[in-house]
Formats: C-alpha cells, structure tokens, sequence
C-alpha cells in the first residue's frame, strides 16, 4: 500500500501532525495512535478517511489534504470516536 507504512500515513513526516488536533477534538490524550487502515475520497483536494488504534479502541478521523494552490497542507476535519476494529470507515 503506497500510503500506509508500518501503520504510519506516508503522507504524515509524524504521526503527531494530526494527533495533537485529534487529542484536542476528542478532548483525551491518546497513549497509542496508529494507523490501522483508510480511504480515499476526492473533494478539494483529497479527504483520507483514517481508523486509528488508541488503545483498546478505535477512531475514524478525516483529515483533509488541500490542493497545492491552496497550499497543500493537512487538516484534520472530524473526528468519530468509539469505534471498533470491525466498524466500516465511511464517509462522515
């Protein structure tokens, strides 16, 4: 998979570029975030529909990567919490 690398987004230099905002929307602080798996949807840009372990649970997180004319970064747009493995990733 081009865009998952040993649980880590490629797309992400660190997975903490978008867990400090998850952290911060989920109002917790996660001792484990790990990519599990994700989807792609094209919008603007490209939104990534991401599961995360945290632990003995799961997040869905869609994280928004702009087009480089507007300047190509990452935004984390929405959060969904207590998920499981097993909780198909749509869009939300």
């Amino acid at each position: 998979d081009p865009f998952l690398v040993n649980g880590t987004l490629r797309m992400f230099l660190h997975p903490s570029h978008v867990k400090s905002e998850a952290e911060e929307k989920a109002g917790t602080n996660y001792a484990v975030f790990k990519a599990m798996s994700y989807k792609t949807q094209c919008a603007a840009g490209t939104n990534f529909l991401i599961k995360v372990r945290n632990g003995d649970d799961h997040a869905h997180l869609c994280v928004w990567e702009k087009l480089p004319c507007y300047g190509g970064d990452f935004q984390l747009s929405n959060i969904q919490q207590f998920k499981t493995q097993a909780d198909p990733i749509e869009y939300f």
